[in-house]
């Protein structure tokens, strides 16, 4: 059974490199899983995950202190989600689960560094496996391999350069562009324009506004905004700005799909509709 093995930037790769070694000696039908290359994030890339993809049963993403805000790695991540039918396991390295503030929140988390949530994402692997070891020899070679993966990935996490507590991504942080956009454009129509008649004001005004509008797109269209509880509303994929509101369209199986209007202070961004 193929296993396709995601990662970005070095302490992910090195580990999923280990991981690769060392699954197929724990569960032996994993032989040759998929480990992502670099490839540039293109046309090249979006045709090879998805041969691979074809030929994979689940996905395994690794997620550090270095790739948690890295937009791509969640990208890949949302391919092998909707590709493997949900059967996605992001593995949390050198970070806890409480300090994980992704767009993977939803999905089980599991921590590398804790055997016991290791053994149950093994046991996930291995229920997917055409021929399933039993229970018992599972955990035995389990326990055989364990403390060699856990030795190469202290190895591995002590060569790295020390970094600091992952920073968690506030709703300020990622929409203070945005906010100051549209508090300077709120700001030029209240204190106005004093050269120019008022035809070149309103030309003026809707000139920046459109401007506004399209670096919004820009840098948010496509995105999936969330509500504060973590629930997908809707994907921006065109936008009107009202004030400090930004209207999106909802996620609707319908054959007319919803307008949801939220504040630009309301919205949190997800790279996957999950």
């Amino acid at each position: 059974m193929k296993v396709f093995i995601s990662w970005s930037k070095p302490l992910s790769h090195s580990v999923a490199q280990l991981f690769a070694e060392w699954l197929p000696k724990v569960i032996q039908e994993c032989r040759g899983p998929y480990v992502s290359s670099d490839t540039d994030k293109g046309e090249a890339w979006f045709q090879a995950i998805t041969t691979e993809l074809r030929e994979s049963k689940i996905g395994v993403v690794f997620i550090t202190s270095q790739n948690v805000h890295e937009e791509w790695i969640h990208l890949e991540a949302g391919a092998i989600y909707a590709a493997l039918d949900k059967r996605l396991l992001p593995i949390l390295v050198n970070i806890k689960k409480a300090d994980y503030d992704g767009p993977l929140r939803n999905i089980q988390m599991t921590e590398l560094a804790d055997k016991t949530d290791m053994l149950k994402l093994v046991k996930s692997i291995n229920k997917a496996c055409d021929v399933p070891l039993e229970a018992s020899v599972l955990e035995s070679t389990f326990d055989t391999f364990w403390p060699h993966l856990q030795t190469s990935i202290e190895a591995v996490i002590a060569k790295q350069p020390p970094v600091g507590p992952v920073k968690k991504r506030t709703m300020d942080d990622k929409i203070d562009e945005i906010l100051l956009q549209l508090r300077g454009l709120n700001q030029a129509t209240s204190t106005g324009i004093t050269a120019g008649s008022k035809a070149a004001q309103r030309k003026a005004m809707a000139k920046e506004r459109e401007q506004l509008i399209r670096e919004f797109e820009a840098v948010h269209g496509g995105r999936f905004v969330v509500d504060a509880v973590g629930a997908v509303v809707g994907e921006i994929v065109n936008v009107s700005v009202d004030g400090e509101r930004i209207r999106v369209r909802a996620i609707d199986k319908s054959a007319e799909p919803q307008m949801t209007t939220m504040r630009v202070s309301d919205m949190r961004f997800s790279e996957v509709p999950f």
